[in-house]
Order: structure tokens, then C-alpha cells, then sequence
């Protein structure tokens, strides 16, 4: 718990225990798990005022603090201040980062990291494209297909939550078409759709207006041993 993580730092420097970064990185870790990004940046700013100075461990739990707290322009200062303090982000750091923009629906900014990441030698990875594609889930799910298409060609290879995402995407930009495709997509990379997977594909449905498609996709999910929820049967109910 972070209060009593941040109780025992006090008890160090009052006791004279000389603190190192190991101590401030795992002080700021329990604030970042608590969303508490005010205090994860104070510890940041300690430890480059006072403390050893930090490293990428310090610089991705702080930016993972304000991503927790959907401080996104906090996160992408905190990434641009790397460079000044000559810290080399890592992939860890661009992953986070492109999380606090997803939190906050910032294609454009997430979109902006994802191209720089191979420009630095940083090799996006399947969680850099997935919270990428979450980013675009409100405003931008062309983009979110066109990185789905991307992760086809040249890998790395889809997860569920690459689907889920996307088809989330397409729900949300009313392409019910594209959300239908994708779920059977799923099956078809030996990958098992979950009730999120049905109840988005649904959801498309209905604001598509397709009660057919979804009603279909309803008996689909009791054939195969998914229990539907409430978002599953108000999307279907809706789309009638």
C-alpha cells in the first residue's frame, strides 16, 4: 500500500538510513499502483533534486502514475524530460506512455509515439499495438483496422485483446461489418472468443441496425458455452 510505503521513506530519513534509487523506485512503483501521481512526481523530483538521480525503472513508474491518474500530458512531459536528463527510454517507457494517451482517447499523441519507437531502435511489441488501438477506440477506428492489418502482415501476431480492441473500435465508429469480420477472425487464429468479444460485436450490431446479424451472434455465444451478460442481451434487445 502506497501511504505505507511512503510512512517507511519518511522513517529512513529520519532514522539517517542513507536511500538509494532502489528505494525511491519502489516508493514511486506503490504510488503508481495507487494512482497517485502527485506524489510519484514529488518522489521524481526528490530523487533528481536531492537523491542519487533516477533511471528508466523511476522515469516508467512515474509516467505509469499518471497514466493511472489519466494525466497524459504529465506522462508525455515525463517523456520528453528523459532525453534532458539523458535517461534512454525502453519499451516499457513508450508502452506506458501510449497507455496514458489510451486513457484519454489521444490517438494522434499514442499514434506520434508508436512511429517514433523504431526511429530511437525501440521494437514495438503486441502491448504497444494493442493500447495504441485502444487509443483510437472512440474518434479513429480506421486506424485501429489499419494497425490490426499491419499486425497480420508483419506481426506481432494479434492477441485476444487485439481483437477485442478493434472490435470495440469498430462498435463505437458504428461498422458493424468490420466488428462481425473481426470476430471471425478470432476463431480463425486458433484464438477463443470471450463474452467481451461477443457483447462489442453485438453492440455494432445494434447500432447498425442489424438485429438479424445480432440475434445471430446471440444464439452463436449460447451454442458455444458463453454465458451472455446484461451488456450482451441490451445490445440485443436494442438492435431488435
Amino acid at each position: 500500500e502506497w501511504p505505507a510505503a511512503l510512512r517507511l521513506l519518511v522513517e529512513m530519513q529520519e532514522l539517517r538510513v542513507q536511500l538509494d534509487v532502489t528505494t525511491y523506485n519502489a516508493a514511486i512503483s506503490n504510488c503508481a499502483k495507487g494512482s497517485q501521481w502527485e506524489a510519484a512526481l514529488a518522489l521524481l523530483a526528490h530523487l533528481l533534486q536531492m537523491g542519487p538521480g533516477p533511471n528508466v525503472v523511476s522515469c516508467n513508474s512515474t509516467i505509469s502514475a499518471c497514466a493511472r491518474g489519466k494525466q497524459c500530458h504529465r506522462a508525455l512531459h515525463l517523456l520528453r524530460d528523459m532525453q534532458l536528463h539523458r535517461i534512454r527510454p525502453d519499451v516499457i517507457t513508450y508502452n506506458t506512455a501510449i497507455s496514458a494517451c489510451a486513457q484519454v482517447q489521444d490517438w494522434s499523441s499514442a499514434l506520434q509515439l508508436l512511429s517514433k519507437m523504431p526511429q530511437l531502435g525501440i521494437q514495438p511489441d503486441i502491448f504497444t499495438f494493442n493500447a495504441t488501438i485502444n487509443s483510437c477506440e472512440t474518434d479513429y477506428w480506421t486506424a485501429a483496422l489499419e494497425l490490426f492489418a499491419r499486425l497480420q502482415l508483419h506481426g506481432p501476431r494479434p492477441d485476444l485483446v487485439t481483437f477485442n480492441s478493434t472490435i470495440s473500435a469498430c462498435s463505437r465508429g458504428h461498422h458493424w461489418a468490420g466488428s462481425v469480420q473481426l470476430l471471425e477472425g478470432v476463431g480463425q487464429l486458433r484464438l477463443k472468443p470471450n463474452v467481451t468479444s461477443y457483447s462489442s460485436t453485438i453492440t455494432a450490431c445494434a447500432k447498425g441496425r442489424q438485429w438479424q446479424a445480432a440475434l445471430a451472434i446471440l444464439a452463436e455465444m449460447h451454442q458455444l458455452g458463453h454465458q451472455p451478460n446484461v451488456i450482451s442481451y441490451n445490445a440485443a434487445i436494442s438492435a431488435c
